[in-house]
């Protein structure tokens, strides 16, 4: 594993309702919940952070986000592109 410093967090993207692993990033710090981000120009909110203490000490973060509102005001499941890549 990548040694890395106080300033840098590895996390997961995952989709709330899917459970599909988006992305994985090194963040300078964790996103809150209401958060918007962009994943390959995807507008998601971030809807919670979990994290697990795997076996070898190490801490798995997931960072769980939803799609943001469309123009109708509703939030779809996930977006088509999400499995398409």
């Amino acid at each position: 594993m990548t040694q890395l410093n106080q300033n840098q967090i590895p996390v997961t993207f995952v989709n709330l309702y899917t459970q599909y692993r988006l992305a994985q990033a090194i963040l300078p710090a964790l996103p809150v919940t209401g958060d918007d981000i962009y994943l390959r120009g995807l507008g998601y909110e971030v809807a919670n952070c979990e994290w697990t203490l795997l076996a070898e000490g190490a801490i798995e973060i997931v960072v769980l986000v939803r799609p943001q509102l469309d123009a109708n005001g509703e939030r779809p499941f996930s977006y088509d592109e999400e499995e398409a890549k």
